[in-house]
């Protein structure tokens, strides 16, 4: 997997949501991101709960002004995973980069709808007992839902998707690679803060087997 281009191939998304004209009305943006994951991979039939954490940025253009948008994703990635006897207890380090998009749209001035995909490719390494392993794999993520909008405050809930396919060592004498799966999908809920001056602060949790919480400051310019 590796031969394939690290640096993806991507996606397009669909979205509304509502806006607020000091964050939307900024051509090109920035994020920091810092996510928390749980997920639990099938990792050729066997199944290791697998936590990963991915702090980066993410840069923005709007391609259609507060409707639609692309985005560039990248950072550092660090992955447990246990009880793969691999790799289990070692803290694997590594990174992610990728794409996102997304389009949204005002309904009525308080309530919007949106709608968010990407595509990340995850590398990480780390020295064990058996020499250097990777674990690796493209994540494809969708969200879709609506927003509530208080003052300076939104509120968000709908669903989500994510799908990863990857491969990782084996446990056996001879080190092999295998594939990696998983799928799962949930509901989502965010808290959105509006301060002004072009910036917003998002938190936002998804539940389910594969479960995650999301901490972004954006800055439009």
């Amino acid at each position: 997997m590796r031969t394939r281009l690290p640096f993806l191939i991507v996606v397009i998304g669909v979205g509304l949501m509502g806006g607020f004209p000091q964050v939307s009305a900024q051509p090109v943006g920035a994020a920091l991101d810092f996510q928390d994951s749980h997920a639990v991979f099938d990792v050729g039939g066997n199944h290791y709960a697998t936590h990963y954490i991915e702090t980066g940025l993410t840069f923005r253009q709007w391609l259609v002004p507060s409707l639609f948008n692309l985005g560039l994703r990248g950072g550092y990635l660090s992955v447990t995973q246990d009880p793969n006897p691999v790799v289990s207890g070692a803290n694997i380090g590594g990174e992610y980069v990728g794409l996102d998009a997304g389009f949204r749209y005002d309904w009525i001035p308080l309530i919007g709808l949106r709608a968010y995909a990407s595509e990340t490719y995850h590398h990480s390494s780390a020295t064990t007992k058996i020499g250097v392993n990777h674990i690796e794999w493209y994540g494809f993520h969708a969200r879709a839902g609506a927003d509530l909008h208080f003052g300076i405050v939104g509120i968000g809930a709908g669903v989500f998707y994510r799908r990863a396919t990857g491969q990782e060592p084996t446990p056996a004498s001879v080190p092999e690679t295998v594939a990696l799966f998983e799928n799962e999908s949930g509901p989502y809920a965010s808290v959105t803060l509006y301060p002004g001056m072009g910036g917003s602060v998002t938190l936002l949790g998804e539940g389910g087997r594969w479960h995650s919480y999301l901490l972004t400051f954006r800055y439009g310019f």
